[in-house]
């Protein structure tokens, strides 16, 4: 979940600066869960270092959308 919120408030931020379009949300969100390895019952730090991660994977791929 911690990757799919991250995701998931990147492309929002990003739509409503125009930035990419309402469909593009489901994409992206899409494209970050796609490149995730889940991890079982992860530890508070991995937890933190996942959210980092899907955020900074989200922002690189919002070049592509544009």
């Amino acid at each position: 979940p911690a990757v799919m919120n991250a995701a998931n408030e990147i492309a929002v931020e990003a739509f409503l600066k125009e930035r990419i379009s309402f469909v593009d949300i489901f994409t992206l969100v899409s494209r970050v869960m796609g490149t995730h390895t889940c991890i079982d019952n992860p530890e508070l730090s991995g937890i933190i270092e996942a959210d980092r991660w899907a955020r900074e994977k989200a922002q690189s791929l919002i070049q592509s959308l544009a």
